[in-house]
């Protein structure tokens, strides 16, 4: 009979040993892997998630930008038109008004 039978430790020795640690290493391995191929793909929807938000703010922006812009151009627009109408309508007394804010603009910037 061996020394090993009579320990009551069989086959197992250091070779088993090693293989175990190296067969636990490897199944760490795996689920780390596992792990970080789940962690990236969180990261790449809450990526793809976020991107989409900003598109859409982005372009709700833009829209609101775009409404502001026109806004302001037909209000100026109609602005002028009245200033013309009313020039056409009482040409001495807009000139009268054009001379006194002449004359007053003239006034404030000499000093």
């Amino acid at each position: 009979m061996s020394i090993a039978n009579e320990t009551g430790t069989g086959d197992t020795g250091p070779m088993s040993g090693d293989q175990g640690a190296q067969q636990c290493a490897a199944d760490l391995k795996s689920v780390a892997a596992d792990k970080v191929a789940q962690v990236r793909d969180q990261a790449s929807a809450m990526y793809d998630k976020g991107r989409e938000k900003a598109q859409a703010y982005y372009e709700q922006g833009m829209s609101t930008a775009q409404e502001y812009y026109q806004d302001g151009r037909d209000r100026a627009m109609e602005f002028e038109e009245n200033v013309e109408q009313y020039i056409r309508n009482k040409p001495i007394q807009s000139v009268l008004i054009a001379v006194g804010v002449g004359a007053l603009l003239g006034a404030l910037l000499k000093r």
